[in-house]
């Protein structure tokens, strides 16, 4: 983590390498944010200024790219082969299931052509006192047609490879539910061209 009260460029370099000298396939690096509702966000310490910390950033970065560990999210670095597919997941729009107090989950329904947030209930009491009937489930919603592309880029957005056209229209056309065919198709991001839409590969080939 950078961004600590007091923290120095050479303070935070010395931790990445002492993070780097444990050999790890996968590193996070988070700057420290100061949450509200939280005792530092009442009564917040002295941080390093924005310059300050944009530079340890920066440095840092440039650091771990020169060990081998490539960035490909936001906070995320990892060598080659080692990205976290749980991760990955999420930032292309993949289905995952929220289990337990607060949680929330994203189930796609390709027969009615839907895709649903499922939430459960956030204080552990309550969730606790309603297991095992409906309202243990919180809440389930589709997520309304127009809003979807939204949706799309907020979780797609976090990734370092997205945001750009030859990103999105390299995403096999299984994880492109028909809205974002449309979408793309009215000039969203440009046209496309599937070459092959085999989603059990590891690769895929698309094209303009």
């Amino acid at each position: 983590m950078f961004g600590l009260p007091g923290q120095t460029v050479e303070q935070a370099l010395a931790d990445i390498a002492n993070a780097v000298a444990l050999q790890p396939a996968h590193l996070s690096y988070y700057q420290l944010t100061l949450e509200p509702n939280t005792a530092f966000h009442r009564a917040p310490p002295t941080l390093p200024d924005d310059e300050t910390t944009s530079l340890i950033q920066e440095r840092a970065q440039a650091e771990l790219a020169r060990r081998g560990y490539r960035q490909y999210e936001v906070s995320a670095y990892a060598r080659d082969g080692w990205r976290c597919r749980h991760n990955l997941n999420y930032w292309e729009f993949g289905d995952y299931l929220g289990i337990g107090a607060g949680a929330h989950g994203k189930l796609t329904d390709p027969a009615a052509g839907r895709i649903h947030r499922l939430w459960k209930l956030k204080q552990p009491r309550d969730y606790l006192a309603s297991a095992g009937t409906p309202v243990g489930i919180g809440g389930d919603a589709p997520i309304p047609e127009v809003d979807l592309p939204l949706e799309f880029l907020m979780n797609a957005c976090v990734w370092s490879r997205v945001c750009r056209p030859s990103y999105l229209l390299s995403v096999p056309v299984c994880r492109w539910p028909r809205w974002s065919r449309r979408w793309v198709g009215r000039g969203g991001v440009g046209c496309w061209k599937p070459i092959r839409s085999d989603c059990n590969r590891p690769n895929w080939d698309y094209g303009f």
